[in-house]
């Protein structure tokens, strides 16, 4: 039997995962900037940061189930939102900080000297020139939680069913459904191939800026 209709919006996939790539490019902007410009703690806070990104989903779904389920969140955008951005903001984190790097730090020492404020120099001269780093994390975090199974498996039922779940119910009575869930992976990997074609330019000059440091 075919999954209803209503369970199979690609929809709650693309918000989940919109949400999850844009707050994690975000914040991990911000918190990139503060980790290159700044001493923060040594070396140990941000390899910290980078042990939760390979922290196995299997770990912490349980914890995650039993708190949303406290809060009457179970179900909804958040209960698999907040999930994904404890992976994509330490990935982002790293990414934008070795980007930001790769910016030499007199442009903001002269801009400083012309009068301009810590906040107008990040936002006028070190995120245009992060702009090809700050796409790329939105792409890379994009493609991970659309792609992501075993929190939107645990943590939704009907209510926000991502795309990814809904192919694996593709069931019969004899197994899969193996024309149905052909034709849904198909259609699943179009928006992450549109994105890749949409930003090809700013993917290849980002990775050709990009000279990480020590």
């Amino acid at each position: 039997m075919y999954p209803d209709r209503k369970t199979m919006k690609p929809l709650y996939t693309l918000i989940i995962a919109g949400c999850t790539s844009i707050i994690s490019a975000f914040l991990g902007f911000f918190s990139g900037y503060g980790f290159a410009r700044y001493r923060v703690d040594g070396p140990h806070l941000l390899f910290w940061i980078l042990s939760i990104r390979f922290l196995p989903p299997v770990v912490a779904v349980i914890p995650y189930y039993l708190l949303f389920r406290a809060l009457g969140i179970l179900d909804t955008y958040p209960a698999v939102i907040i999930p994904h951005l404890c992976i994509g903001i330490p990935f982002a984190v790293w990414l934008m900080r070795s980007f930001i790097m790769s910016i030499p730090v007199e442009l903001e020492e002269a801009a400083l000297v012309d009068g301009c404020s810590r906040f107008t120099v990040l936002f006028k001269i070190v995120f245009p020139l992060a702009l090809p780093g700050f796409l790329i994390t939105v792409l890379f975090t994009f493609i991970w939680s659309w792609n992501e199974f075993m929190y939107a498996l645990i943590l939704t039922d009907v209510n926000v069913r991502v795309m990814t779940v809904t192919i694996a119910g593709m069931r019969e009575a004899h197994g899969l459904m193996w024309g149905a869930v052909s034709a849904a992976a198909t259609i699943a990997t179009l928006p992450t191939i549109a994105l890749a074609i949409l930003l090809q330019k700013y993917l290849v000059s980002g990775l050709a800026f990009f000279t990480p440091r020590r």
